[in-house]
């Protein structure tokens, strides 16, 4: 016989650890892609004017709920920013949703994405999850992954449209 409860164990404590985002994007011009995207931990969503801004800003987020990272694990360039969060948009501590806050039936959120990240771990200075969109969904395993999934689907996206206009 064998003994499930460390693989349920494991499962949740990976569920847990999980952080879940929704983007939307609002232009696509000159291959900039620039929208919004909504954390749970965040009452307001937060813009973006590129797609590596759109990553940077997701790492800013994860840091600020204490999303695990291996320590140390990124080099700079220069000495004087080393250990020193370069932050790309100003989060306010007064708009995180605490745990309870989000389990309950008082978390309200209308904010409609076009597509989930969910990131699942941050290792090798990078992070590791999954991307939803619509029917199809793709594991990424590292942020260059991520950031080419995501040109995937503005390009994708916008081509449609542009085809419909004409």
């Amino acid at each position: 016989m064998h003994d499930y409860t460390d693989m349920k164990e494991i499962k949740l404590r990976k569920l847990r650890n999980t952080n879940t985002m929704l983007v939307r994007f609002d232009s696509y011009e000159d291959r900039v892609a620039e929208g919004r995207i909504q954390t749970l931990y965040y009452r307001h969503p937060f813009e973006f004017k590129s797609l590596d801004q759109l990553l940077m800003i997701i790492d800013d987020v994860l840091d600020s709920v204490g999303f695990e990272k291996e320590q140390g694990d990124f080099h700079t360039l220069y000495e004087e920013y080393e250990g020193k969060p370069l932050i790309f948009q100003y989060l306010d501590p007064k708009d995180i949703y605490i745990d309870k806050k989000v389990n309950s039936k008082d978390y309200v959120n209308a904010f409609r994405g076009e597509l989930t990240i969910r990131v699942f771990y941050r290792q090798n200075s990078s992070m590791q999850g999954e991307i939803h969109a619509g029917e199809r969904s793709a594991r990424f395993r590292s942020s260059l992954e991520l950031l080419r999934m995501l040109y995937e689907f503005v390009e994708q996206r916008y081509e449609k449209m542009m085809r419909k206009k004409q």
